[in-house]
């Protein structure tokens, strides 16, 4: 049996090491490069053609998202995989949408990431069981929390004016509270939303249909 031409793309590279070491045990995997970003992930998928790649979501220079886009388009038989953390899951929505084939938590078992190699492998859809119900064709839109984090409209306004580039101090005056109130709100947008600057809270805010 030819081994699965496997990419590792995570921006970490503890974690890259972790799973490579993880997998390259196995007898039927080959792991021919790993990639810190989507940019770099592109350029690997070009020259390896490989059969999986396993990409992280929240990464600087370009984004899983992003970076699945462009694989869809110029490589479309290489399978996805999208690695996240466990508050990630409103992610999941946007990975299928654009044609992730699977979806495993970083905090995996070595058996679960295999079984997600072999299912893409044949064809079909891996996810974690966290994600299982979405594709069992249940209403997400009418539980927004198994997807999205439960924004106040206070954070909501916050948001916006950030993407207007607003800064601290003129949406503390827009808003009528103090500098410091308004960090505390943006760090824990930011934390809430899994990103960690603006052009990622734009991104997210378009993503997500927030006007």
């Amino acid at each position: 049996m030819i081994p699965a031409r496997i990419i590792l793309c995570d921006d970490h590279a503890i974690f890259r090491k972790g799973l490579r070491a993880t997998l390259e045990t196995e007898a039927s995997i080959d792991i021919v490069a790993e990639a810190e970003n989507g940019l770099e992930c592109l350029d690997f998928v070009s020259v390896y053609q490989p059969d999986v790649v396993f990409l992280d979501i929240n990464m600087p220079e370009m984004d899983g998202i992003e970076c699945l886009k462009h694989i869809r388009e110029k490589h479309p038989q290489t399978k996805v995989i999208a690695l996240t953390q466990y508050d990630e899951k409103r992610f999941v929505k946007q990975m299928l949408k654009f044609g992730a084939n699977g979806y495993v938590l970083k905090s995996t078992s070595r058996k679960e990431m295999l079984t997600a190699i072999h299912r893409v492998m044949s064809g079909k859809t891996y996810l974690a069981e966290e994600a299982e119900s979405q594709m069992l064709g249940l209403e997400v839109e009418n539980e927004p929390n198994k997807l999205f984090p439960q924004l106040s409209e206070r954070e909501k306004q916050i948001i916006k004016l950030l993407c207007n580039e607003f800064s601290t101090k003129q949406i503390a005056e827009e808003i009528h509270l103090s500098t410091h109130t308004v960090e505390s709100h943006r760090s824990n947008i930011f934390k809430k939303l899994g990103v960690s600057n603006i052009a990622g809270l734009v991104r997210w805010a378009v993503n997500n249909g927030m006007d």
